[in-house]
C-alpha cells in the first residue's frame, strides 16, 4: 500500500515531495503518514492540533492518538477533503487495525482504543484486526499461534500478559519486539531477551515490576488461560 495518500489534484510528485520535506523529522509510519496527508491537503493546522492533544504519549499509543484525532477532524469538515478512497492509505490501514490497550483486553475483556488514556508514558497496544499489507502481529496471532515463542513455558496468554505488564511498567523507556519476545532500552542499542522474566514465579516478576511502576505491580496477576 502507498505510504501516504492524496487527492488527485495534489498527488503530483512535486506536491508529495514538498509534503514529505515538511515531515522529514517524523518517525516513519502512521505518524509521518498523517503529517504528509495533512500538508498534501493543506490541513497542517489539523495535524498540529492532533499532535498537541496527544502530547506526552509515546510510540504506537501516540501514533494511534494522532491518527484518530486527525481522521476525526477530516470527517467533521468533509471526509472527501482528507480521504481519497480511490487510493490506498496507511492512515486508513492503521485505523482499520483497531489498536487497543493490551492489559484491559487480556484481564477484563475491555476494548479500550489505543491513545485514549490520559497517560504520560507509552502503554502496550496491539492491533485486533488483521489487515492486508500490515505486518504488526495482532492479539489473536499471538494468542492462537502455537509457534509464537514455543520454548517459553506457560500458555500464550500468560506470556502476552507478562510482556504487556512489563511494557506498561517501563513505558517509553523500552521498545518491545512482540514477535520475538525481546525488548530494547530506548536510550541504548542492546536488545534483551524477555525469556528470563517469563520463567520467574509470579511473586518474583511482580517484584521486578515494582522497581519500575508500583501501580502496575499491584494490579498484575498471571493469566493461565483465556
Amino acid at each position: 500500500m502507498p505510504r501516504a495518500y492524496a487527492l488527485k489534484k495534489k498527488s503530483d510528485p512535486a506536491s508529495v515531495a514538498r509534503a514529505k520535506a515538511q515531515c522529514k523529522d517524523k518517525k516513519k509510519g502512521p505518524r509521518r503518514a498523517a503529517c504528509v496527508a495533512a500538508y498534501l491537503h493543506e490541513e497542517p493546522k489539523a495535524y498540529l492540533r492532533a499532535r498537541r492533544k496527544c502530547k506526552g504519549k509515546q510510540g504506537r499509543e501516540r501514533s494511534a492518538c494522532i491518527v484518530r484525532k486527525y481522521l476525526e477532524h477530516c470527517r467533521k469538515v468533509d471526509e472527501s477533503v482528507c480521504l481519497d478512497k480511490t487510493r490506498g492509505s496507511r492512515l486508513n490501514m492503521f485505523h482499520a487495525q483497531k489498536w487497543v490497550y493490551l492489559r484491559p483486553l487480556l484481564q477484563e475483556q475491555r476494548r479500550l482504543v489505543c491513545g485514549t488514556l490520559a497517560s504520560r508514558k507509552g502503554h502496550a497496544c496491539r492491533p485486533t484486526v488483521r489487515v492486508e499489507g500490515a505486518r504488526a502481529k495482532t492479539v489473536d496471532d499471538m494468542l492462537n499461534d502455537p509457534e509464537w515463542l514455543p520454548r517459553w513455558e506457560g500458555a500464550n496468554v500468560r506470556k502476552l500478559n507478562r510482556l504487556a505488564a512489563y511494557k506498561d511498567a517501563r513505558g517509553s523507556e523500552i521498545t518491545m519486539y512482540w514477535g520475538r519476545g525481546r525488548y530494547r532500552d530506548t536510550d541504548r542499542k542492546t536488545v534483551h531477551d524477555f525469556r528470563p522474566f517469563n520463567a520467574m514465579s509470579e511473586k518474583e516478576f511482580r517484584r521486578v515490576l515494582r522497581t519500575h511502576d508500583k501501580q502496575v505491580a499491584k494490579e498484575f496477576e498471571d493469566i493461565q488461560q483465556r
